[in-house]
């Protein structure tokens, strides 16, 4: 089955994009690419702990960055539950790897 995530990459996005991964669970589970969007965090956090979580796996997924606020509500993160980084402020908030230059939007109609 294929698959694409869409994640504002706090701590409960995190363990539902490992998940699948787990040996014989879902052997049938692709995933094709990654989009993110802010929520949890700002979008900047967001993309670097989907770049962590995919460097975590070891996959060389490809992720889109999308909206960095909401289309008509104010932008709330949600840091006060999610940590700074929105990763818990466990320190796994670090990567090399940085979004395609595609929007995100414009890489799910693709």
């Amino acid at each position: 089955m294929n698959w694409i995530i869409d994640t504002d990459a706090g701590v409960d996005d995190a363990i539902g994009i490992v998940m699948p991964f787990v040996p014989g669970r879902y052997d049938d589970f692709k995933l094709l690419a990654l989009t993110t969007v802010a929520g949890n965090v700002p979008l900047e956090k967001v993309n670097t702990n989907v770049g962590a979580i995919l460097d975590l796996l070891g996959l060389p997924i490809p992720f889109f960055a999308g909206c960095d606020r909401p289309l008509i509500e104010p932008y709330v993160d949600a840091a006060d539950f999610h940590g700074q980084d929105g990763l818990g402020d466990g320190g796994l908030s670090h990567t090399l790897r940085a979004p395609q230059a595609e929007h995100g939007a414009q890489a799910l109609v693709r």
